[in-house]
């Protein structure tokens, strides 16, 4: 087995390479899993340097153990499984993804399985088209969820650095409970369901485009920190640069005149109502502003809920700010925000600001891929190279053949010992009829 493994390691990827193994031999490998680890790492080594295994006259249980053993030695991997019958149910309930294809054979494996099609053919798009496009959906919906939480959560943690953790809120209770519910849910449901990237042609004709997945490149740890990181650093600028900004600027205020008894207008200045309130909304146009500029498909739907969602957190601000609303924290607090200069400044400069870090990031992102497939390309090339030249150099064996004019052509010298065997027997033929002759007469 470590021969075969260090042929196809000679071999490179100039040529596929394909392994078949027999439903003994499988057997036995199954058998020596925690009792000779050497003949599993060897049989591993194998499959790892073939681009395809089969595995053939194996019985429903082996199945089901091969899809476990590439599980326990491949750490981090996805297992796959696509079966049509009722032998396959072990392998398809064992690996982490099942497929059944409902068919001739029953539908004992698509019952059985996460995913059903009809036919084979529809593998490919399912594999190539959803697979990928859900990847890519699922990943940034997850990631969205906590950076747009963070977002909203930690300015109350640095806030309490301010207020010496006083306990004194920072937000207004129904805005708090209604961010999730109403004012960043829908833009990401909408993105999450119908959003592509690429067209179903572009996928199917451009099958490296799958490698998203196989790389982990829009989920993994790296890309996790990342947003957290992210998250925390623009919700600690919004916090203290608001702070800094607000509470010395100056609008105009509503507020009841006791004296009048009725509502007067005057001027005023920056206070925890207007920190709060500036803070909250910068966090639902930048949450917002994310999804927009992460969308990959523009529709009239897409872009009117993204909008929509930060006019309707407006609309519902303005009517809690109303006197029959009974909102202490909001009364007033509408006409003084929308009559500061700076909250329209600050909030372009966290939207503009924000398009100009995620367009910077997917750049420099986009100049290292192209760096690494480039580097790629030039060690596929020098591979192919050095393979060329080895069986270039490499001894070739010759045969050479020659016809002497016989049908039993045969080593060097043969044909002359048949003829004569062949003329010793005909003289000693004619012989014995002679003599035979003469006795006769």
């Amino acid at each position: 087995m470590q021969k075969f493994t260090e042929e196809c390691a000679e071999i490179g990827d100039s040529r596929a390479k394909a392994v078949v193994v027999g439903g003994d031999t499988l057997a036995k490998v199954l058998q020596a899993e925690g009792k000779n680890a050497v003949l599993i790492d060897e049989f591993i080594k194998l499959t790892d340097e073939a681009t395809s295994v089969l595995c053939c006259r194996v019985s429903p249980k082996q199945k089901a153990e091969v899809v476990r053993l590439v599980q326990a030695r491949k750490e981090g991997c996805t297992t796959l499984s696509i079966g049509d019958g009722a032998n396959d149910v072990n392998m398809i309930t064992a690996a982490n993804i099942g497929v059944g294809i409902s068919g001739l054979e029953g539908q004992q494996a698509a019952r059985a399985a996460d995913y059903s099609i009809g036919q084979f053919r529809f593998l490919k798009v399912l594999l190539f088209v959803h697979g990928r496009e859900c990847y890519r959906r699922n990943a940034y919906l997850v990631l969205y969820f906590f950076y747009k939480n963070l977002l909203l959560v930690l300015p109350i943690w640095y806030y309490g650095f301010l207020s010496l953790f006083s306990g004194v809120q920072l937000y207004n209770t129904w805005l708090y409970q209604s961010y999730n519910l109403f004012f960043t849910a829908l833009p990401i449901g909408y993105f999450s369901i119908f959003d592509w990237q690429k067209t179903k042609a572009e996928l199917l004709s451009h099958p490296e485009l799958y490698a998203i997945g196989l790389n982990n490149e829009k989920f993994s740890t790296f890309v996790f920190w990342e947003s957290y990181i992210v998250a925390i650093l623009q919700g600690g600028i919004l916090t203290f640069l608001s702070f800094e900004t607000l509470d010395g600027a100056a609008g105009v205020s509503i507020h009841y005149d006791y004296e009048k008894r009725e509502l007067a207008y005057g001027p005023t200045y920056g206070s925890l109502s207007l920190n709060g309130l500036f803070v909250f909304q910068a966090v639902v146009v930048v949450a917002n502003v994310k999804i927009m500029i992460a969308s990959s498909t523009h529709s009239v739907v897409s872009v009117g809920l993204q909008v929509g969602s930060i006019v309707f957190f407006f609309l519902a601000y303005w009517l809690l700010g109303l006197p029959a609303l009974a909102q202490p924290d909001l009364l007033g607090t509408f006409r003084m925000m929308m009559t500061l200069m700076s909250n329209w400044m600050l909030i372009f400069f966290f939207a503009l600001s924000y398009c100009l870090f995620e367009y910077c990031l997917k750049l420099m992102y986009d100049n290292l891929n192209n760096v690494y497939q480039y580097q790629k390309m030039l060690e596929d090339q020098r591979e192919r190279k050095r393979l060329a030249l080895l069986f270039e150099n490499r001894a070739e064996k010759k045969t050479v053949y020659r016809h002497r004019g016989f049908d039993f052509d045969g080593e060097e010298g043969h044909d002359e010992l048949v003829v004569g065997n062949l003329l010793s027997k005909l003289k000693a033929g004619l012989q014995r009829s002679v003599f035979a002759h003469l006795h006769d007469g």
